[in-house]
């Protein structure tokens, strides 16, 4: 059975791999948003010189693509929210491991002093 430094040192390493995995995930849905801003720019090219045809088709192809890439950009953007909301989580949890560990450091130091202060009396 692995002691509590290691598993320590193994939890930090876990929490230090789930925090580049989700840094990971927030990079992609980032790109993805962006994606979908490029194709909501080309959407709306396309829009303007379907209006020169027909001004009615336009207006509801436009209105119909704008709602799809609004309803795509806000599921991107709660997820980034999701993803920046574990990510705080994460940076909680390690200063707390980080606490937990120098107190951890403190608790030991106090020990090895009190049994010197022990064979010294």
């Amino acid at each position: 059975m692995a002691d509590s430094g290691q598993q320590h040192m193994l939890y930090n390493s876990w929490l230090n791999q789930h925090g580049e995995y989700l840094e990971m995930r927030v990079k992609f849905v980032e790109q993805q948003i962006q994606k979908q801003k490029r194709t909501k720019k080309a959407i709306n090219a396309r829009n303007r010189q379907v209006s020169l045809i027909n001004a009615r088709n336009r207006q509801v192809s436009l209105i119909n693509a704008r709602n799809r890439l609004v309803s795509l950009i806000n599921a991107r953007n709660r997820q980034v929210s999701l993803i920046n909301a574990r990510n705080r989580q994460v940076s909680l949890i390690n200063a707390r491991n980080r606490q937990v560990s120098l107190i951890n450091a403190r608790n030991r130091q106090v020990s090895i002093i009190n049994a010197r202060n022990r064979q010294v009396s």
